[in-house]
């Protein structure tokens, strides 16, 4: 009898110890870049971004594409960007994923702060498998700068996608 409880112990004890087994690291294989353009979408609200050119992030909704170029006039109210989707495992995992743009050679200059940034940075939860999407709009006179605009998506410091866009004077 002794040995029945002593083995239903163990048992227990085995079957807790499993159940209290951390979850596998998520593991990111990639992104697919489905979709790039010029979209229309709502903006929800403004979100606190340090690192991007106006400190500050669009959160939208009910993105739609309007033309899938990579030619992007410079125009107040433009908004371009990528639709993608994380490769993955587990599915539904939650990661962070950085969002670099990388800016003309000349930057832009932000008349407010003075400062010149040449590179935006922010972090963004994302789920792998999930379709997800990123953009920058021009809202400010002083963005619009011509040259080639590069999205980088990152995660853990690797670099697993990037979309360039060449933005012209109209």
């Amino acid at each position: 009898m002794r040995l029945a409880a002593a083995a239903l112990l163990l048992w227990c004890g085995a079957i807790g110890a499993h159940a209290q087994a951390p979850a596998p690291a998520p593991r990111v294989d990639g992104v697919v870049i489905f979709e790039r353009g010029i979209y229309r979408a709502d903006v929800i609200r403004r979100q606190d971004a340090p690192g991007t050119p106006t400190g500050d992030i669009s959160v939208v909704d009910g993105m739609k594409i309007v033309s899938y170029a990579t030619m992007v006039p410079a125009k107040l109210g433009t908004r371009f960007g990528v639709r993608f989707r994380i490769v993955g495992f587990p599915m539904g995992t939650t990661i962070e994923l950085a969002m670099v743009t990388r800016l003309p050679k000349e930057g832009l200059r932000n008349p407010k702060t003075g400062e010149t940034i040449l590179r935006s940075e922010y972090v963004a939860k994302h789920q792998i498998g999930d379709v997800s999407y990123r953009d920058f709009a021009f809202d400010e006179e002083w963005e619009l700068v011509p040259g080639v605009w590069t999205f980088e998506i990152l995660y853990q410091g690797r670099k697993l996608a990037e979309q360039a866009f060449t933005v012209v004077k109209p």
